[in-house]
């Protein structure tokens, strides 16, 4: 079996990439939920948490470049386009708000979610070098990687139906939005329209408290 090298590389600019030469040994990622306090008038059982979204996945690895043996000069070249990435974007340059570049993280099988290909921005690189030719070019360095997801990922619960939570029930409170309830579910708070399209809410603006809803499978959601 060929081996799969690990690597990072420029959505738009395939050409721009740092393939690893030697596999992660670890990979550390980050999800975390969003939670808002409500306090209530009583405050006797404390104040109530209310389940906002979640914030974007954060991967974190560490990578060795190493040319001692080989009598190339890539470790040079690979920090400096590893650095370049945490720049904006020379299209963007001319924007008001400008972009980073978006990159993938792509490592044969390994996944995250439901996707192999990793969609992200580099948020941080730290190098170390340590060997250096006598004319001071470095030949080997030790490099670490913050990423951040750069798209929604879909974590299935469900193996054999297909969907995140499949014919989940949900019961209308006071308080209660198709948008967080959409974004907890599914990952997107845009999925309130088929939301209120599938349980016939006709204004999903005004709920009904303590209505039972049914929060379908993504295939069976209602196409709007």
């Amino acid at each position: 079996m060929k081996l799969a090298k690990a690597r990072l590389e420029n959505r738009e600019k395939k050409s721009q990439y740092v393939e690893f030469q030697f596999n992660p040994d670890t990979i550390a990622f980050t999800k975390s939920a969003k939670w808002r306090e409500q306090r209530t008038q009583a405050g006797e059982n404390g104040p109530v948490q209310q389940f906002e979204g979640t914030d974007a996945i954060t991967l974190s690895l560490d990578l060795l470049l190493d040319d001692a043996e080989e009598g190339t000069s890539r470790v040079p070249d690979a920090v400096n386009l590893l650095a370049s990435w945490t720049n904006p974007t020379e299209a963007s340059k001319k924007d008001k708000a400008p972009e980073a570049p978006e990159l993938v993280f792509s490592w044969g099988q390994f996944k995250i979610g439901q996707t192999g290909d990793f969609s992200c921005h580099l948020m941080s690189v730290n190098v170390n070098f340590t060997m250096f030719r006598p004319n001071g070019v470095p030949v080997r360095a030790k490099v670490k990687v913050e990423l951040k997801s750069t798209k929604k990922i879909a974590w299935r619960q469900n193996p054999t139906s297909g969907g995140l939570r499949p014919q989940r029930r949900h019961v209308l409170q006071r308080g209660d939005r198709l948008g967080v309830i959409a974004n907890r579910e599914y990952g997107d708070a845009g999925y309130w329209r088929q939301i209120a399209d599938f349980n016939g809410l006709q204004d999903p603006f005004n709920l009904p408290i303590g209505r039972q809803i049914l929060l379908p499978a993504l295939d069976e959601m209602p196409r709007i």
